[in-house]
C-alpha cells in the first residue's frame, strides 16, 4: 500500500469513528420523543399535537429547535402543520402512497428487479389466500366481479386498455381489503401501486395487452369462485399460478422496463 493510500485510509477511519460516536443531534433527539409519544397516548390521523410554546417548555428547547425536530417529522410523513388562528402541529400518519414512493426509491437505489418484485408479490399474494377466507362479504364479492367483467371484454383504444390494467391490479387490492393483517394489505398495496404506475400508462403499446388480460381474467374468476367455496388450498394453488404467468406476461411485454421507470414514475392519486 503506497503511503497516499495509507493515508487516505486512516483518515476515512477517523470519519467512520465520528459518526459512529457523533451525537445525536437535539431536535432529532425530540423528534423521536414526539413520535413516541404519539404511540404511547395512541393518536390517530387529525388529532393535535401540543403548540409550540407548550412543547418549548416541555423540551426545554429554543424554538428553532423545536421546529427543526416537527420538520424532521414532517418529512417522515407523521404530522403536518396547520395553518390559520387554530393552527399547529397535526398527526398524519403515513399514507400508502407514501409507502409507494419510498419503495420505489428503494427499488432503484438496490437494483431491485421485476424479478424480485414478483418473488415478494408470489408470497403474499398466496399467504393472502389463506388470510382472507371468511373475511370476504357479498358486496365485495360483486366488486371483484365487475373487475373480472372489465377484463374479460376486449379493450380498443388506449383509454379501455388503461382501465382494464388498473382493474386487473385492482381485483388484487380489493380481496386485500379485507384481510384482518393491515401489513400485508399495505404490502400489497405498495407492491401493486408500483407496478400499476411502471406498466399500465403504456398497455396500449403492447399488442400482447388483450392476450393478458384475457389470462388474468379467467385466473381472477376461478379464485373468486374458489374463495366463495372458502376453498384456500384452490384458492392459494390458482394464485400461485397466476403469479407465475402474470411474471412470464410482465416480462415479456416490458422485458425492457428500467429500474428509472419503477423508481420516478409518480403515484397517481385517485
Amino acid at each position: 500500500m503506497t503511503s497516499t493510500q495509507d493515508g487516505e485510509g486512516r483518515k476515512n477511519s477517523r470519519r467512520l469513528s465520528h459518526l459512529l460516536t457523533r451525537t445525536p443531534k437535539r431536535s432529532s433527539v425530540i423528534a423521536g420523543e414526539i413520535r413516541s409519544w404519539i404511540i404511547t397516548e395512541g393518536l390517530e390521523p387529525g388529532d393535535s399535537l401540543p403548540v409550540e410554546k407548550e412543547m418549548i417548555t416541555a423540551f426545554g428547547a429554543s424554538r428553532a429547535t423545536i421546529r427543526e425536530a416537527l420538520k424532521e417529522l414532517e418529512v417522515q410523513g407523521l404530522v403536518r402543520m396547520k395553518t390559520g388562528p387554530n393552527g399547529g402541529p397535526i398527526v398524519t400518519g403515513s399514507s400508502v402512497l407514501e409507502s409507494i414512493q419510498a419503495v420505489q426509491n428503494f427499488c432503484y437505489f438496490e437494483k431491485v428487479t421485476i424479478d424480485d418484485i414478483y418473488e415478494l408479490r408470489s408470497t403474499i399474494e398466496v399467504q393472502l389466500m389463506y388470510s382472507v377466507v371468511g373475511h370476504i362479504d357479498e358486496e365485495t364479492f360483486d366488486r371483484l366481479d365487475a373487475q373480472i367483467e372489465l377484463s374479460s371484454i376486449p379493450a380498443h383504444d388506449e383509454r379501455s386498455r388503461r382501465r382494464q390494467r388498473e382493474a386487473e391490479f385492482e381485483f388484487h387490492t380489493i380481496i386485500a381489503s379485507c384481510v384482518p393483517n393491515r401489513l400485508l394489505l399495505l404490502m400489497i398495496e405498495v407492491i401493486v401501486g408500483i407496478l400499476v404506475n411502471a406498466t399500465a400508462r403504456e398497455s396500449a403499446a403492447h399488442e400482447l395487452h388483450g392476450e393478458w388480460s384475457r389470462e388474468n381474467s379467467r385466473y381472477h374468476a376461478d379464485i373468486v369462485a374458489a374463495l366463495r367455496r372458502e376453498d384456500a388450498e384452490t384458492a392459494a394453488r390458482l394464485m400461485r399460478e397466476h403469479m407465475e404467468i402474470a411474471h412470464r406476461h410482465l416480462k415479456l411485454m416490458y422485458g425492457d422496463l428500467s429500474l428509472e421507470a419503477i423508481a420516478l414514475t409518480a403515484p397517481e392519486r385517485n
